[in-house]
């Protein structure tokens, strides 16, 4: 999501200053526009993994075209990914939820808090962290 900020505030710049900017003879159009669309992709995606809704995905992924709208369509996707993922029982931080995290959340052959592997295990604890183990 950082990245999508980023790309977000590098299109406001381009719509507040970008007629006037021209690096070597190139004006920043492509600079920014391919940014902006790769963020609008993801947005879409984003979109239809949480809510499964076509014409609201394609809404927002246009949103990401506007200035400032973007930055408030990317917040509140934010909060809601982060919300469902909450109530997933994964805790969310600043910069989002490692994928290795995830793995060993969904991972039933794994420890939910330290990833150890617990295959054949039959004491219903986990021998390197001490968690009980919900079988």
């Amino acid at each position: 999501m950082i990245q999508a900020v980023l790309f977000a505030l590098a299109g406001q710049a381009y719509f507040a200053f970008g007629p006037s900017i021209v690096i070597k003879g190139w004006p920043l159009t492509l600079v920014t526009l391919l940014p902006t669309l790769w963020l609008a992709v993801g947005v879409v995606r984003l979109v239809m993994a949480l809510e499964s809704k076509p014409d609201k995905a394609f809404v927002s992924g246009l949103a990401m075209f506007i200035p400032i709208v973007n930055m408030i369509v990317l917040v509140g996707l934010n909060s809601h990914a982060a919300h469902v993922l909450n109530n997933a029982g994964m805790k969310v931080g600043l910069l989002g939820i490692s994928h290795q995290r995830v793995e060993n959340l969904l991972d039933p052959a794994k420890c939910r808090k330290c990833g150890y592997d617990l295959t054949g295990n039959m004491s219903g604890r986990c021998p390197e962290c001490g968690t009980d183990i919900a079988r």
